[in-house]
């Protein structure tokens, strides 16, 4: 697995790239939820992966590779943690990634 932070095409813009992969197909992968912060460590907003916003894939797949992007302030840095799931619906594995700082573009 891994997750990326980088500055977005447009003003404010953080695009958070994951790429989840499994051993096999499974029925659950994806991102459990983005937690945004400012690089002082203040706690800006949750997002919770769903199959609707296409953070958790729809079907059953061995890989899942998605690109959220947050509107910030321009100026200001940003950090992400980032809670990854791969398994079946009741038993499956969890991982926590915090990506770089990056700062919002003008």
């Amino acid at each position: 697995y891994a997750v990326t932070a980088h500055q977005g095409s447009n003003r404010g813009e953080i695009d958070i790239k994951c790429d989840i992969r499994a051993d096999g197909a499974v029925p659950k992968i994806g991102v459990l939820k983005i937690e945004i912060y400012k690089s002082s460590g203040s706690h800006v907003t949750t997002i919770q992966g769903t199959t609707s916003n296409g953070l958790l894939s729809p079907e059953s797949s061995f890989a899942h590779i998605v690109t959220y992007t947050y509107k910030g302030v321009p100026g200001t840095s940003y950090y992400a943690k980032v809670t990854l799931c791969a398994g079946t619906a009741s038993d499956y594995d969890v991982r926590y990634v915090q990506t770089q700082k990056v700062t919002a573009p003008y």
